[in-house]
């Protein structure tokens, strides 16, 4: 899928208006989105949207954090942004490590038999600073 096909879609999305989530929880919004872009779910390190993007979504109103570089995979209807993120600016990256607003979070699982077992390690970003790692933001639709 190229960047032209996918903002037809999103458009076709738009009109369509409130969507029930297909998941619960934090990540229902995101599999609802790529149900309806037809991607298949896969949590491998690799664009979403052919050689696009990583597909990454969110509740505008969410307080928490987005994961970013992982392996690891409320408000009704109106109007949401539709942005392509480009030119991942390490600098400003590392900025926003200084400041707090992204973390290394490292998931470990405490199995009831005292073992512990490694879920991961990733980097999540305060929603609000998303656009800051990133030279340019294109508006979809």
């Amino acid at each position: 899928m190229d960047l032209k096909i996918l903002q037809k879609k999103l458009e076709e999305i738009k009109k369509m208006g409130f969507v029930e989530t297909h998941r619960s929880g934090n990540t229902g919004i995101g599999k609802t989105l790529e149900d309806l872009l037809k991607i298949k779910e896969n949590n491998i390190p690799l664009p979403d949207i052919g050689e696009v993007a990583e597909l990454k979504s969110y509740r505008k109103s969410a307080q928490s954090m987005m994961t970013l570089f992982t392996l690891e995979p409320l408000p009704q209807g109106g109007d949401r942004d539709r942005t392509l993120l480009d030119g991942f600016d390490f600098d400003a990256f590392k900025k926003r490590v200084k400041n707090d607003d992204i973390v290394a979070d490292l998931r470990m699982y405490y199995r009831p038999d005292g073992s512990v077992r490694n879920h991961g390690t990733g980097f999540r970003v305060k929603m609000k600073k998303l656009d800051d790692c990133f030279a340019t933001r294109l508006r979809l639709i």
